[in-house]
Order: structure tokens, then C-alpha cells, then sequence
């Protein structure tokens, strides 16, 4: 199994032995075997190109751009005991976080928390629309893995795939 619940994660390009950009069917096999032998797979659609699959045992959420059919989100959940830089992990305060000196700040129009320095990660917060008065209490919820400004997932002419 290609997956793991503790593995590095890296910016723009991994988490959980899952690779940003990749087809879905170079993980196929491994998911359909999941499936098989756990029963933990769900999987939804997110808006019209998109397909979101969780693999509950990992703690990891990936999302699938349909018309290319790879990959261009991946998301460590509660549970998931890697680490960005072996410093930021799921639950840790995010007032700790903008401690750290890595520039991550909240991002009101994304409900996030970002860094310049790391432009292929987000940090969601365990509370959806946090208030104010929460922000002091807020944790990191999901560390997720989104492309770069510069990284193009897939072909703008999909018959140069």
C-alpha cells in the first residue's frame, strides 16, 4: 500500500505517499484494494470536475480533477501523524504556528491559514468561519497540499496528455 499516515508533508507536492498532479490510476489498484479489504473508502463529487476520495484509515483526503483525472488537492486529517517540517502537525494551536517565524498568517477570503514562504500549502482551522474571539482557541484542523502559482497539474490541450 502506497499510503501512509505519517509521512512528510511537502509543499506543492506531497502528503501521505500521494503525489500532487498525479493520475488517478497510478493509484487505482491500491484504492480499489482498500476498498476491498477495509471498507473505508468514501468518495463524493465536488462540483462538477471534481471527485473527493478520503481514505478513513489514513487520514488522508485527496481531490481529482475529473477532465484530466489527476490529482490537484491532497488533505492530512485529524489522525494523520506526519508533519510539515517535522513542526506543524494537525492540532497544534495556530497561535503557535504564527510563532514559528514561517510567515503564516489567516487568510480571511480563504478561511485559512497562509505563508508566502510555502505557497503550496494552506492550514484549515478546526473551525469553519472562526468568530474573533476564537482565533486565540483555533487549532490546525487540515494541513493540505494545493499547486503552486507556477505548477501546471495538467495539459491545457488534453490531447497532449
Amino acid at each position: 500500500m502506497p499510503f501512509h499516515t505519517d509521512t512528510d508533508i511537502i509543499p506543492g507536492e506531497s502528503l501521505g505517499g500521494i503525489t500532487l498532479g498525479s493520475p488517478l490510476a497510478h493509484y487505482w489498484d491500491d484504492i480499489t484494494h482498500y476498498q476491498e479489504t477495509s471498507g473505508n473508502l468514501h468518495y463524493w463529487l465536488d462540483g462538477r470536475n471534481s471527485i473527493v476520495y478520503e481514505l478513513v484509515d489514513y487520514f488522508i483526503e485527496f481531490r481529482v480533477h475529473m477532465p484530466s483525472c489527476r490529482i490537484d488537492r491532497i488533505a492530512a486529517l485529524p489522525g494523520y501523524q506526519g508533519a510539515f517540517q517535522n513542526i506543524i502537525r494537525i492540532g497544534m494551536p495556530t497561535p503557535q504556528v504564527e510563532n514559528l517565524g514561517l510567515g503564516f498568517y489567516y487568510n480571511e477570503l480563504g478561511e485559512c491559514f497562509v505563508s508566502p514562504q510555502y505557497p503550496g500549502l494552506v492550514l484549515e482551522p478546526d473551525l469553519i468561519d472562526p468568530l474573533p474571539y476564537e482565533f486565540p482557541l483555533l487549532e490546525v484542523g487540515y494541513i493540505t497540499v494545493v499547486p503552486t502559482p507556477d505548477q501546471v497539474l495538467w495539459p491545457q490541450n488534453f490531447d497532449e496528455a
